[in-house]
């Protein structure tokens, strides 16, 4: 549920900032969003924590041509896994598996987004897994 999904991200960031410690990671890289804003990306345990395009949609598979599965909102966001998809305007196939903010057309929000909308310094980021078939 997208409120239950802020609320443990929001609870996660600031007992790490608290601790001073975010989170130990196998790959981290900076780098600057379409905004011209540097965007933090790290991948601990496989899961990518990096900056993204807000309120974008969330495709079921990994191509714009699948339902819309839900809505990320959301700025800072993790991905789960990476699989490779319909070619997008970033110039790669590369698409990222995550949870929408706000699920969309009777789906539970998991879903993809292209890479492009995901401020990584390549793709796909290193130390991901790649998405397991359906």
């Amino acid at each position: 549920m997208p409120v239950i999904r802020s609320a443990a991200i929001g609870l996660t960031v600031a007992a790490g900032i608290a601790s001073g410690v975010l989170m130990p990671a196998q790959a981290s890289a900076q780098t600057a969003s379409p905004n011209g804003v540097a965007a933090s990306c790290s991948v601990s345990n496989a899961l990518l924590w990096c900056g993204n395009k807000g309120n974008i949609p969330v495709y079921r598979g990994a191509s714009a041509s699948w339902p819309v599965s839900g809505t990320l909102l959301s700025t800072y966001s993790f991905f789960e896994c990476y699989r490779y998809g319909d070619q997008h305007a970033g110039g790669n196939n590369i698409w990222y598996y995550t949870e929408g903010d706000r699920p969309a057309n009777g789906y539970d929000g998991w879903g993809y987004v292209p890479a492009v909308d995901v401020y990584t310094p390549t793709d796909p980021m290193p130390g991901m897994t790649l998405c397991p078939t359906d």
